[in-house]
């Protein structure tokens, strides 16, 4: 399957993150991102409202013939050293898939969003691919743990899965 920024077909209120950003970089409606999602061993992969753990929904890239590698891990930076939604997007140059994770200060809550240079599909875009244009401020508080490149060449060793 070809991997590349896109408009979620479909898209409707309360549907989250994760499968909004899978939508978004496999082309595939929710519905169908939802079954692989539970194929992938997301938990309670049925409800729209549910939270993914980040392995689960790597192995949905995996399932989907993308190829997810980690190109920034701010997860050893405070909170306050992490960039925002918005100073990550204006770091952003040239082009390429990538799903960004950003947490909250707690680290109690995540966000997934799917960009490709400056384009953005998230949860606030109502699934529509965008030119990115500021983030709304409460999703500026989920600060840019980790970045993956997305691609559809050879999968990745084992020991390559990520722990959140």
């Amino acid at each position: 399957m070809k991997m590349e920024l896109v408009s979620v077909e479909g898209w409707r209120d309360g549907i989250k993150c994760v499968p909004t950003a899978l939508c978004a970089i496999s082309g595939m409606p929710a519905n169908d991102i939802l079954m692989v999602l539970g194929l992938a061993g997301a938990p309670n992969h049925l409800g729209l409202a549910d939270a993914y753990d980040m392995n689960h929904w790597l192995e949905a890239v995996r399932f989907l013939g993308g190829v997810p590698t980690k190109v920034t891990d701010n997860s050893p930076l405070d909170y306050a050293q992490r960039p925002t939604i918005d100073e990550f997007m204006a770091s952003q140059r040239g082009t390429g898939l990538h799903l960004a994770v950003g947490a909250n200060e707690q680290n109690t809550d995540t966000h997934v969003f799917a960009v490709d240079g400056n384009d953005v599909v998230d949860t606030y875009t109502g699934g529509d691919r965008i030119r990115f244009n500021g983030a709304p401020d409460d999703y500026n508080a989920f600060r840019v743990k980790y970045v993956f490149a997305i691609s559809a060449d050879s999968p990745p060793a084992d020991d390559e899965k990520d722990t959140e």
